[in-house]
């Protein structure tokens, strides 16, 4: 029995960063003992090329911040420098960080704060459940799909009755727009998602169930937006994995390998370019492994029953340039069918 490649999806883009996709940092910056604004205060996210200075208000803003989590530092001849740990940035959104400083007696005194996340987003004017990296690392998932499945109001329907696939408050499946990195990935014909990102490659996934704003369209149930991972400054590399050989019964010979690897493409120049690689490649027999149909229904279905899906592999490469806010990514997932 041979073995035939099929390259499903190759999808490969290289655009801007725009609305959506990045979220924006703003605040103010004072004295600590006089409550007066202070002017050129320097505010920087560490380990990136993105800043900006205070203006004559002791205003500050930064745009274009891919989604995550990240540490904010202020600094000003003759007064502390001060650090914000835990900013989270999400896409879409923006988040507010004041710095208030102390003024220092001896140079190169730094003053540690960990970030407080609001109660209420200001900004957040549609019915959005946003799910971040640190949050589904610790669920029991697989795929974006499974996390989706967790979200109030959303139901994942799979019963051959023609309208098959993820409903959003009670829509049909063609009704819900999906997006990766701000790019349309819906299915035209069946519905659905187009495209897939293995779990380990989600930075942020955000369920926007009503009332969503004009900047999305083609779509009346909702939104689900999904940003990738980035490298950063230090390289990175994970892997997960599962199998269920530990017997002859029971044992469907199904295993699963998730790994990421991330970092800067020139090591002396951490923040010029980074590299985010992310690999998922699950293979099963199913559970009808042991089923032997006739020859002539194979023939008709082109598709042993006993080796559906004996092997997935998704990949997804995302090269990012830090000083033009350029992503270009390339998505190769291919299945292999015993035919």
């Amino acid at each position: 029995m041979g073995k035939k490649n099929l390259f499903l999806v190759i999808f490969s883009t290289c655009s801007m960063l725009f609305a959506g996709v990045t979220g924006k940092l703003v605040g103010t910056v004072t004295d600590a003992s006089t409550g007066e604004p202070l002017i050129g205060v320097n505010v920087v996210l560490k380990g990136t090329v993105l800043g900006a200075a205070s203006d004559k208000n002791g205003d500050y803003f930064i745009l274009n911040i891919s989604a995550g989590s990240y540490t904010a530092s202020a600094s000003y001849i003759g007064y502390k420098t001060t650090s914000v740990t835990d900013v989270r940035m999400n896409a879409d959104r923006t988040t507010t960080v004041n710095f208030s400083l102390e003024i220092s007696a001896v140079e190169g005194e730094e003053v540690i704060v960990e970030a407080e996340r609001p109660v209420i987003v200001r900004d957040q004017t549609a019915t959005t459940v946003t799910i971040e990296k640190e949050d589904f690392e610790n669920m029991p998932i697989n795929s974006y799909a499974d996390i989706i499945d967790n979200v109030a109001g959303v139901i994942e329907n799979d019963n051959g009755g023609g309208d098959d696939g993820i409903h959003v408050r009670g829509g049909r499946s063609g009704e819900t727009a999906y997006l990766v990195d701000g790019f349309y990935v819906k299915d035209i014909i069946n519905g659905g998602m187009a495209t897939d990102v293995a779990r380990g490659g989600i930075s942020e996934l955000s369920i926007i169930t009503g009332s969503f704003d004009a900047e999305y369209g083609q779509a009346m149930s909702g939104i689900i937006n999904i940003i990738t991972r980035e490298g950063g400054a230090d390289y990175d590399l994970s892997f997960r994995t599962s199998t269920d050989q530990f017997g002859e019964k029971n044992n469907w010979n199904t295993g699963r390998i998730e790994g990421t690897a991330s970092g800067p493409i020139i090591p002396t120049m951490p923040n010029l370019a980074t590299f985010f690689i992310s690999a998922d490649r699950k293979r099963t027999d199913g559970r009808l492994k042991n089923n032997f149909l006739p020859r002539a229904v194979l023939k008709v279905m082109q598709v042993n029953l006993g080796q559906m899906l004996p092997m997935v592999n998704m990949t997804l490469v995302k090269v990012s340039l830090m000083p033009m806010a350029m992503i270009c990514g390339i998505m190769l997932y291919t299945t292999h069918l015993a035919i």
